[in-house]
This record gives C-alpha cells, structure tokens and sequence, in this order.
C-alpha cells in the first residue's frame, strides 16, 4: 500500500462518514448497503467500500469479493456517482446496489442543517467548558474552605493548648499550697 492509495482511502472514509453523519438520507443508503462490499477501480488503484453494521470502512486490500465493482478513471466515476455512468466506467455486478452508493455522494446537503449542527455542538462545547470550569471553581473553593476551616481549627487547638497549660499551673499553684 503506498501513501497515495491510503491517504485516498483515509479521505474518502472520512467523506463518506461525513455525509452519513449530517444528511439522513445518506444513512438511510449506508443502511440499505449493509454487508456489502463495492470495488472502486481506478487506473492502478483499487479500493473496497465495505458497509458493515451502519460503518463505512474503506481499504486498499481485501481478501473478500465485491458485490459491485466500479472500473475506470477517478474523475470518470467520481462522475458516475454524482452524474450519470458514461461510457468510460465498466460496471460489474449487483447493479442494484448502484443507487444506494450514489445517493451517499449526490445527496445534497442542506447549508441550514450543517449550521444547526455545528452550532449545537458549539453549545454542547461551550456547556462542557462551562460546567468544567465551574467544577473546578467549585473544587478551589471547597479547598480554601478547607484551609480556612483548618487555620481555624489550629487556632482553636493553640487556644485550648494555652488553656491547658494555664490549668496544669493553677492545679500545680494549688497542690503547691
């Protein structure tokens, strides 16, 4: 496996976990396409899109058949997953699982939704530091709380230590007499 071919199939991991994770409709594909495998053949390189249980993993190297293979140039079946196939892609297989697979690449995403989205987890984040830092402060202060209440304390050990020290020479003055 070469860099190429891994930062390749990293991306378009990546791109695909991206559309399933914002658009539902891409997440309704990967689900039709459960337990299947499609080769994507692209001059020298080969990847495998395995969907396995809603995750999408793409690799270099598969020792298992695909059920669908898509044959030709990168730009030409980036094409046919977003377009139409032309006559420079050879497909090879189940036919049936082409529309799913296009529908994780087409489906158009909404500029308002990934806004919502990303402000919600902005809020989320927000709310997570804001609570973290409450906690702390809450920590610190139960700390100088702790050290205030002990400084009280050792002063109030001091005291009845000097009143002690006191009663032991009074019983001492008395004994003494």
């Amino acid at each position: 496996m070469t860099v190429l071919e891994s930062t390749l199939a990293t991306a378009l991991e990546a791109a695909i976990r991206t559309r399933v994770a914002f658009d539902p409709k891409s997440k309704e594909a990967v689900t039709n396409l459960d337990g299947k495998r499609i080769g994507l053949n692209m001059s020298e390189q080969r990847l495998m899109v395995s969907f396995d249980d809603g995750v999408v993993k793409v690799a270099t190297e598969s020792e298992e058949e695909a059920h669908m293979e898509l044959t030709g140039s990168m730009a030409s079946i980036s094409q046919a997953l977003v377009n139409t196939i032309n006559d420079n892609v050879v497909l090879v297989g189940d036919m049936s699982l082409l529309e799913d697979f296009r529908r994780i690449f087409r489906t158009p995403l909404k500029t308002n939704d990934i806004t919502q989205a990303t402000k919600a987890t902005a809020d989320w984040g927000i709310a997570a530091a804001k609570s973290a830092f409450e906690m702390a402060s809450s920590q610190f202060e139960n700390i100088r709380a702790t050290r205030t209440s002990k400084g009280d304390l050792l002063e109030r050990v001091e005291a009845l230590e000097a009143q002690q020290e006191q009663l032991a020479d009074r019983i001492k003055d008395l004994e003494n007499r």
